[in-house]
């Protein structure tokens, strides 16, 4: 393997233990420890730390290794062709000397009886040494010298040293079926051949084909199956099974071990069908064909158990009081809502005509997912066919539980609407109630819009255009300008009796506090009624109850006060620096969500506002990246903002100026 072979499958499984190149200094150490010896005592005397320049030297030593090699051979070759011909001079003139020899001095009696001297031994001798340690090689039966590099090489297959893989009997038994036809079974390198020398060399060596097999990794098809099905250790052995030989695949990432039907057939195995279904899966807990075109192209993949470190979901059952009230949380909406005491209009500008505009392109994925969710809403009644002129495009948006929200791009309809002027609650008023409170239950309600009907005659203006036709939303649908502050009224109009008591109500959030649980269960009871006599339905699976803290609106709520929801500020400390005025805008508006928890806000930030003013030129300074590091840091470190409480002190905090032109209770 060269060093950049080398290199290349290091870095490659370097990713699958990262504890053991936990530095550059470390990964440097484990390269050069896996580095032939040559190159290593090189490198080794440089003392490198840099992993590049580390593979860098080593190349180099590589290619000296190669020209050293190189010239080795061509002054070998050369040596040759001096011997031979000094071997075939000396030869000449041996058979002269000895023929003069034999005619003059004769040979004794003694000199008789040694066996002859071979005078071609000796002329090779003479010429040099790399001819006297040449032996007969057992692989194939010629004579190699001390260093040929297939002496010490033996069969991966079956551990014998007296011939390689390519010539091993054992795999040739694998590749012929039992009436003695070969199998089409594809092997990998150079056809067979018959083995040279092998009637002395067969004996006993089961003990080193079991230690050869062992040092072959392991490896998984499961991962990559490209990669894995050309490779030359793969493990695929034989072992017996009920007196038979079996050839298996061994994977060590399977739980079971699978054994094809024909083979139990046709072994006579005792077979029994199992009293459950096993659902073959990978990890993830998908089937493994879902992975199989990422394979095929050679993507990383990873042998991981995945571990569910949750509390079981709880079930409806075995929540207190919740569980009296199960009609309250269907899986699905019912039908349409009952006719309500707020009833949603759109009023238009005068002088507006129908606006109709063309629909959006979408992906096939989204295009199924429109066709599904079409359906639905047709089947419950929500929506139905048009003829009206009007018409809006289709888009999804992505809901926290990561599905997709059928949602009509009505900005043009927005832009001709008479704004509806009742008010949202703030934030600020809505957590002042929560003095004194230690237990907590949120309540969310299933597709809230959907739960307040559309004006008869303004139901036209709703019409959304497709690739399916013309729809029209019988229920308040999802983009209209309107949609909050009507259902605000709505629900403010069922809830006001408990406001300010023991309820929160935030468009389709609902927050009920309490001091101890008898409390709240009189309270949760209260408003679980109220939702039963509206018609009003909840999603169990976004709704929390018998809480000591809650997240609520973009905060943690409990017994202690008020703190920074962490899930939210991941958005401000993963922001990048701004790149124009619009960017500097929507951070500041995020941030100032959490003013209140930051001393000095508007000090702080006044290096970024100053680049929203008019005519002034967009320039990220080092003043405006030093106010956006500061403003993150104080988010991750806000305090917990404990609620006032009537006839105590309170430290005032200054803000706008440090004038006291506004301040917060603390």
């Amino acid at each position: 393997m060269s060093v950049t072979d080398y290199e290349r499958k290091f870095v490659r499984l370097s990713r699958y233990a990262r504890e053991c190149v936990s530095s550059e200094v470390v990964m440097c150490k484990r390269f050069e420890d896996g580095l032939n010896e040559d190159i290593k005592l090189y490198v080794g005397i440089l003392e490198i730390r840099e992993f590049v320049v580390l593979v860098e030297q080593a190349c180099k030593a590589e290619e000296l290794n190669k020209e050293k090699r190189r010239a080795e051979m061509g002054a070998r070759e050369f040596r040759k062709r001096s011997s031979g011909k000094s071997l075939h001079q000396s030869s000449k003139k041996s058979r002269d000397d000895s023929g003069r020899s034999k005619n003059t001095l004769g040979f004794s009696g003694r000199d008789r009886d040694r066996p002859p001297v071979s005078t071609r031994a000796t002329s090779v001798a003479s010429v040099g040494n790399d001819c006297q340690d040449r032996s007969e090689c057992k692989h194939c039966g010629k004579w190699h010298s001390r260093n040929y590099r297939f002496r010490d090489r033996f069969c991966f297959k079956c551990g014998s040293v007296d011939h390689f893989i390519r010539d091993c009997l054992k795999l040739a038994k694998q590749n012929t079926d039992p009436s003695g036809r070969p199998s089409n079974t594809v092997t990998r390198g150079r056809p067979p051949r018959p083995a040279a020398n092998n009637s002395g060399n067969q004996r006993g060596t089961k003990n080193t084909a079991v230690r050869s097999e062992a040092r072959a990794p392991v490896r998984a098809y499961a991962i990559r199956a490209r990669e894995d099905a050309s490779s030359p250790d793969v493990i695929n052995g034989i072992f017996t099974l009920f007196d038979t030989d079996i050839i298996a695949l061994i994977d060590p990432g399977s739980t079971h071990s699978y054994v094809c039907e024909t083979l139990a057939s046709s072994k006579t195995l005792p077979v029994e069908s199992t009293e459950f279904v096993i659902w073959v899966s990978n990890p993830l807990g998908r089937y493994v064909l879902v992975d199989k075109k990422h394979v095929r192209k050679g993507c990383e993949a990873y042998i991981a158990y995945v571990l569910d470190s949750k509390e079981s979901e709880k079930r409806l059952e075995s929540v207190p009081v919740v569980c009296e009230y199960s009609d309250v949380f269907p899986e699905e909406l019912p039908g349409l809502p009952p006719i309500r005491e707020v009833e949603f209009g759109i009023e238009l500008v005068p002088g507006t005509t129908p606006i109709s505009i063309a629909p959006y392109r979408m992906a096939p994925t989204k295009l199924k997912e429109l066709k599904t969710q079409l359906q639905e809403l047709t089947d419950r009644g929500f929506a139905r066919p048009s003829l009206s002129p009007w018409g809006a495009p289709v888009l999804f948006v992505k809901k926290k539980d990561r599905t997709m929200r059928l949602c009509i791009d009505y900005r043009q309809l927005n832009k001709v609407t008479i704004k509806n002027k009742y008010p949202l609650p703030r934030i600020d008023d809505l957590f002042d109630q929560l003095k004194g409170a230690s237990i907590f239950s949120k309540i969310d309600l299933r597709s809230g819009y959907y739960q307040l009907r559309v004006r008869d005659s303004d139901i036209p203006k709703t019409t959304f255009r497709m690739r399916y036709g013309h729809y029209e939303f019988l229920v308040m649908p999802f983009g209209l300008t309107n949609d909050p502050a009507v259902f605000m009224d709505l629900m403010n109009r069922i809830f006001k009796p408990y406001l300010d008591q023991f309820v929160v109500v935030f468009i389709d959030d609902i927050l009920v506090y309490s001091r101890d649980e008898a409390e709240h269960a009189e309270h949760l009871r209260l408003v679980l009624q109220i939702l039963r006599d509206k018609q009003l339905y909840a999603k169990f699976s976004k709704c929390e109850f018998w809480f000591r803290e809650v997240s609520f609106l973009g905060h943690v709520v409990s017994a202690s006060g008020i703190r920074v929801d962490p899930s939210k500020i991941i958005a401000i400390l993963n922001w990048k620096p701004p790149r124009n005025i619009t960017e500097v805008r929507s951070f500041l508006g995020l941030a100032g969500y959490y003013r209140r928890f930051v001393k000095g806000f508007s000090t702080i930030v006044t290096p970024m506002t100053k680049l929203l003013q008019k005519d002034v030129k967009f320039e990220w300074s080092e003043k405006c990246q030093k106010s956006f590091n500061q403003l993150k840091t104080y988010l991750t470190e806000a305090p917990v903002l404990v609620q006032p409480e009537s006839g105590k002190e309170f430290v005032i905090y200054s803000d706008a100026c440090l004038l006291g032109l506004g301040c917060v209770l603390m």
